[in-house]
């Protein structure tokens, strides 16, 4: 929940904003704070302990979830083992998924859809089910690629694989060679760029051990979301370098 209220940040969306907004409407105060002490007070604001009115509590709960959930964040009842109701927050924060929300502020003016579509897809799934992040995450970078390649009026074949992809579309950017720096730089760059490649190539394969686009024995081991928090990260990363030389041309 990257846009939340923070010490050391502005609001970066309109969801905290509206939420905060219904909080003052409501009489309601708040103090600044990280993002997950924020959900941590949204969900007191609910707790039967403060809010036996459960009908209230409910109204206050949608409230919340229609704010939060273009961030990619939701509130939710468990029970206890007492049969006691509790909330508690569930989705993305700040320390997990940087490099995804970065991601899609750079897009918000291109009106890419299926790439935003994919985007909320992963900062949802993160938690809930991992496999579909992974294998989103994958498909991100594949549509981040093919529509530059597109737009560039050199289309994508179609039968390209994921390096292979982001090879050619950071040729046809320019982005593999530069002759403006001395050649220490360029060789930091050949590094930098192999790096890239390396990352590309595990972001493939993980895709392959653990995301969704493949059948596998019902004996698999679902994936840690923590794999799927690294795939997020390194195909937003992955995609964002072409993106932003795209972006400035």
């Amino acid at each position: 929940m990257r846009s939340g209220i923070s010490s050391r940040t502005r609001y970066r969306s309109q969801a905290i904003g509206q939420v905060i907004g219904y909080l003052v409407i409501s009489g309601l105060t708040y103090i600044i704070c990280p993002d997950e002490e924020f959900l941590r007070f949204l969900c007191e604001t609910i707790d039967p302990t403060v809010r036996p009115n459960q009908k209230e509590a409910d109204l206050l709960l949608e409230e919340f979830n229609r704010a939060l959930g273009d961030d990619g964040v939701q509130i939710v009842a468990t029970k206890t083992k007492f049969g006691n109701i509790r909330y508690q927050g569930k989705g993305i924060t700040p320390s997990t998924i940087d490099a995804v929300f970065n991601l899609q502020e750079t897009i918000s003016g291109l009106k890419w859809e299926n790439v935003d579509r994919q985007i909320i897809r992963i900062r949802t799934s993160i938690e809930e089910d991992p496999e579909l992040a992974i294998g989103t995450a994958k498909e991100l970078v594949e549509s981040v690629c093919k529509t530059i390649l597109s737009q560039q009026g050199n289309p994508a074949k179609g039968n390209e694989d994921l390096p292979k992809l982001v090879h050619t579309v950071l040729r046809e950017l320019g982005l593999l060679t530069s002759s403006k720096e001395d050649a220490k730089t360029q060789e930091t760059l050949r590094k930098l760029l192999g790096a890239l490649s390396v990352l590309v190539q595990g972001t493939a394969e993980l895709r392959n051990l653990y995301g969704t686009g493949h059948g596998r024995d019902a004996k698999t081991i679902l994936s840690d979301p923590k794999y799927a928090t690294l795939a997020a990260n390194s195909a937003a990363t992955i995609a964002l370098f072409p993106l932003q030389a795209y972006g400035i041309r």
